[in-house]
Formats: structure tokens, sequence, C-alpha cells
């Protein structure tokens, strides 16, 4: 019995019982570390998911597109809200849902509590606001792991660009042609030139100092009104062009009819031949823009185009020497409503020679052209629906010009893009069922 040889099987048994149970308690903790850490993998990955959801629906709601690419009235003021979904690379998915613009009388109806991202939705007691906003609310899933965010967007209003004129503006002057009909005011605080056989129903508009039109022969007129020094010379809002030189839809057309396009994407320099070519919304930026015999311009029913003509002169723009025109050789027609196709042009003239808008003959154009530093001409035989804002204003011969009312609340910050203004992180999953905005 005083043998101890069974000893040392008893103590190696023993330390072989505590070396599983640490080795049992290691793998446990190890599972529980890798299986947080999976998760908080799969949480921002959701994260992000969620956040490419806020990024899609922003980025629609400021072209006018849907997923097909073609304009939907449900991003437009006063339409439905909408949504939309995806998949990324790496498996995880992402929707959104996004109201329509906020208003005194809809805002308790799309909104919990009248708020979003955290902060209620004020009005003045006259239910105006500066801003247009709308609610944003994105979810992301990765793992089965889901995260929410909500933004408010918000698009800050400014002055109308043709309040003080609705017409035709040419700030330096105005020289109309014989055989003009204007449908509308036109102004300058330059001279103004009428030759023979025009009527100018809506009157003219000079600047303080400005001199005596000068008007000919069986030319009809509406009455002349000087603007009094106290309110100063009639001037223009500057082109903003943004970001719309590189984040812009300059892809977005569709050509038939046998239309030809050619561009040169690196100096964004595009020529149009022939046939019709259908805009499909948003902004676009070219450094020079030709459309040569018999080309028609098409912006769907609901959709806006913002087409930037960019210039040499501004920095960083890229462009090339000779360039910031937009010119048509003949027949361009320009179709949709008359707010739906709005060209800026940044610069001046690219040459004294040569204007930075010009139509040499016989078109119908539905457009508002803001150019306040540049020259804008048009040739004969051509009919105008719409605005015109611009250095100097030349109409060659029996050109007819209808101001569009359409164009009466036209912003003139030209800010027109969406921005956040406020942003929260919501709970995983709505409190309210069917209102994909709750929980926020």
């Amino acid at each position: 019995m005083r043998a101890e040889e069974g000893v040392a099987l008893i103590v190696t048994m023993g330390a072989l019982s505590v070396m599983l149970i640490l080795s049992a308690l290691a793998f446990s903790s190890s599972t529980t570390l890798s299986g947080n850490t999976n998760r908080e993998r799969s949480a921002k990955k959701a994260f992000q998911a969620a956040e490419a959801g806020l990024e899609v629906g922003t980025y629609r709601v400021n072209n006018l597109v849907d997923v097909t690419g073609l304009a939907t009235s449900c991003l437009l003021a006063g339409g439905a809200g909408c949504s939309g979904s995806g998949t990324l690379a790496d498996g995880s998915t992402w929707s959104y849902a996004l109201t329509p613009e906020l208003t005194p009388s809809t805002l308790l109806s799309l909104l919990p509590n009248g708020q979003c991202a955290g902060f209620p939705v004020g009005f003045t007691t006259a239910g105006e606001l500066n801003v247009a906003p709308r609610c944003l609310t994105a979810t992301g899933t990765s793992n089965g792991v889901t995260r929410r965010q909500q933004i408010r967007l918000s698009l800050f209003k400014g002055e109308p660009l043709f309040a003080g004129v609705p017409g035709m503006v040419g700030r330096r002057g105005i020289r109309l042609k014989n055989a003009s009909q204007i449908h509308g005011r036109i102004g300058s605080n330059g001279l103004i030139s009428l030759d023979n056989s025009n009527e100018i129903y809506g009157g003219i508009v000079t600047g303080p100092g400005a001199p005596t039109p000068q008007i000919g022969n069986s030319t009809v007129v509406g009455g002349v009104t000087s603007r009094p020094p106290e309110e100063g010379p009639i001037v223009f809002a500057p082109v903003e062009i943004g970001n719309t030189a590189t984040v812009n839809n300059n892809a977005g057309m569709v050509l038939s009819n046998g239309a030809t396009r050619t561009y040169d994407a690196q100096y964004r320099e595009i020529e149009f031949n022939n046939g019709t070519v259908t805009f499909l919304g948003g902004d676009y930026n070219f450094c020079s823009l030709y459309a040569n015999n018999s080309t028609t311009f098409v912006v769907p029913q609901g959709a806006q185009v913002r087409l930037f003509i960019d210039s040499p002169d501004r920095p960083g723009s890229g462009c090339r020497a000779g360039t910031g025109w937009f010119e048509a050789k003949n027949s361009l027609n320009i179709s949709g409503a008359d707010n739906a196709f709005q060209l800026y042009i940044w610069g001046g003239n690219p040459s004294p020679t040569k204007p930075a808008f010009y139509i040499k003959n016989a078109g119908e154009l539905h457009m508002a052209i803001h150019a306040p530093n540049a020259d804008v001409i048009l040739n004969n035989a051509a009919r105008f629906y719409g605005a015109i804002n611009a250095d100097y204003v030349e109409f060659k011969n029996t050109t007819d010009f209808y101001y569009s009312s359409l164009l009466d609340s036209l912003g003139a910050d030209l800010s027109t893009l969406f921005q956040r203004s406020q942003w929260t992180q919501c709970r995983s999953t709505p409190t309210n069922a069917g209102d994909p905005h709750s929980g926020c």
C-alpha cells in the first residue's frame, strides 16, 4: 500500500483535465471573439451599404432618373415617393425610401412626428420655406446584420432668373432686325435697336441712363419703362458650374432617326449630325456643342436638362482654347416643355467674330438661356419659346419670340442640387410597420 507507482497517472489525468477545461474556455472565448469580429465586420458592411443607398437616392433625385435611366414623375415636385434597391459586389444589399417634397399639408402624413433626421421640419405661418425638403431613409444588410440611416435633403431656392424682365434681356444691348414678333418684354442697360416691322407686345425696360431705343418704321412697341436710379441697372446672377465638369450625365442621351454623335471625352467637345437626340435629364457639361443639319433635341415629359457650356477661361475647366460655345448650322429644333431644356453659358464669346450661342437658320427652340457674359445670335426664320438672359442679343430676320410663364420660378442661384442638411442613424428596423421612415 506504500507503493506510489500509480500517482503519476492520477496527476497526469488531473493535469489533462485542467488543460482540457482551459482549452475549452479558450476555444469558447475564441469562438465568441470570432463571432463578434464577424458581426462587427458585417455591421460595417451593412452601414456602408446603407450609405450607398443614400448616395444612389440622392443621385437619382438630382438627375431625375430612375433605375432605367429615364425620367420618372415620382422624383418631381408634387410627385409620389420613390424607392430603390440593389446589391453591392460583396453581396451586401441596400434599399432606400424617398419622400416627395414636404409641404405643411403632407408633412405629418409622410413622416412620424413631422421630423426627419432627428429634427422637425418647420414652416412659416404662411406655409413658406426657402428650401424644398425631402426625407431619405436607407437600409443596408450584410450577412443578416442590418443598419439604417436617414438624411434630410434640401434644395435651396433663389430669386427667379427672369423676374426682373420676363422675356429677353441683352444687358449690353439688343438688336432686332426686320419682321420679328416679341411676345414678352425686352430689356437692356445699353442700346435697343429695332429695325423695320417689329412688334414688341410686352414693351421695353431700360436701365438707368440707357440710350433712347431706336425704333424703325412700322415697328410697334407696347410702351417703354425706365428703371429708377434706386432700382439700379439690370444685373444677372453668375453661372455656377459646380462639379458638373466631372459629375454629369454627358453619356445620358439616346440617338434615333439616323442621328450620329462624335464626342471627345477628354475635352468634352460634342458634335451631332442629323436625326433626333433625346436627353434623359440631369446635368450635362460640354466645352463646345455643335449641331449639324436637321437635328432635333428632345427632353422627355417630366424631365429637366441643365446643359452647361464651360469655358477655357474658367480655372480647372479642362477646355481647350477657342471653345466655350453652342452652335447649330441649320434647322435645330428643341422640343419639350419650355423650361425643360436649360442652357447655361459660363464665359464670354470665344472670339470677337464668334458668338457663344449661334443658330444659323430655321429652328424652333423650346428652352431657357442664361449667358450673362456672352452673345446670343439667332439667324433667319427661328421661333423661340422660353426666355433669354445674355450680354447681347441679336435676331437677324423673321424671328418670333414667346416668353413662357413656366420660367417664372426658375432659380437665380442655379443651385438645383439637393444637398444633405441633417443625418442620423436609425434603429435596425422601423418602429411602425409599413413606414420606412419610422424608428429614426
